[in-house]
């Protein structure tokens, strides 16, 4: 964007507005920064799947985990432990089955986007 005229930035500009994936930068003023980290993070949370996730008190170590490495949707408190829906990368879901084997009560399972 930088090495661009008045003309060929208001192209550019024009184009990268009819594009989600394209975004202009300005090596020298750091314009357009923003709008990258926000399309890298949407491109990398496509294939994030919703789960719906009930975990008793005693599950903490579970509860931490998925507060480190999924996005929680949302957490309420129940009489026996939590209900949480988290977005969460398959790979990670997979892990997270995987270490938690038998202490947690899957509820749902839906696709994002």
């Amino acid at each position: 964007m930088d090495a661009l005229d008045e003309a060929g930035r208001a192209a550019e500009e024009a184009a990268a507005s009819r594009h989600d994936t394209r975004v202009l930068l300005s090596a020298e003023t750091g314009e357009g920064c923003d709008a990258l980290m926000l399309s890298v993070d949407e491109a990398l949370g496509e294939a994030d799947r919703v789960e719906d996730v009930s975990l008793s008190f005693s599950d903490g170590a579970a509860l931490a985990w998925l507060k480190a490495n999924a996005e929680v949707i949302t957490e309420e408190g129940t009489d026996s432990g939590y209900k949480l829906t988290v977005s969460i990368d398959p790979l990670a879901w997979s892990r997270f089955e995987k270490r938690f084997k038998g202490g947690v009560t899957r509820v749902k399972e839906d696709w994002e986007r």
